[in-house]
């Protein structure tokens, strides 16, 4: 075997190498899809996500919407009738998020009835792709954007981020409940 021969066949075995280890580090809806597919009817809760833990006070949110205006908790708080904020972190490839949103824009009464204010949070995409995506899926909510990650470690698992994630906060800033995939029991967890 010639040395040419030996440094291709090295070469393509560290680029797929590097695909698999760069396709299984990817954000995305891995585990989530996995416990979805379990055919589970009710919503995952779980008991942290980032630095963000039921029962805990809610770490510091503050991001920009897609028109460039800031948006955080305490402005959040200080719209009338607002008695939680649902942090709903999503991206647009990801199909589980998707349905998620489309069971919140079938339940936008109801949600602003019980005072839940909903904030869609893109995890690491651009202003533009995101931007177009909400208009498509026709969705209501306050939009922010996180196109460089820095929720990654405070409302997001550092290491491994999924898909999608909510943090529900009430308003004394406390985290109430903490969602993966939304089941059929997803606007009642959010609403009660």
């Amino acid at each position: 075997m010639g040395k040419n021969r030996i440094e291709w066949l090295a070469a393509a075995i560290l680029s797929m190498l590097f695909l698999v280890l760069l396709h299984t580090s990817l954000p995305g809806c891995a585990v989530q899809a996995a416990q979805a597919s379990q055919k589970k009817s009710g919503t995952v809760a779980l008991s942290s996500s980032g630095e963000a833990r039921t029962g805990a006070e809610a770490p510091w949110f503050s991001g920009w919407t897609p028109d460039n205006e800031v948006v955080n908790l305490t402005k959040l708080f200080a719209e009338p009738d607002t008695n939680r904020v649902a942090l709903v972190f999503f991206a647009t490839w990801c199909d589980p998020c998707i349905k998620g949103m489309q069971m919140l824009k079938k339940a936008e009464r109801r949600l602003k009835k019980a005072g839940v204010k909903v904030v869609l949070v893109d995890f690491k995409e651009e202003t533009d792709l995101v931007a177009r995506f909400i208009k498509k899926q026709c969705l209501p909510f306050t939009v922010v954007l996180d196109p460089f990650g820095k929720m990654q470690g405070t409302y997001l698992d550092e290491k491994k981020v999924e898909l999608p994630r909510t943090v529900l906060i009430d308003k004394r800033l406390k985290v109430i409940g903490i969602f993966g995939i939304e089941g059929k029991d997803y606007i009642d967890r959010l609403t009660k």
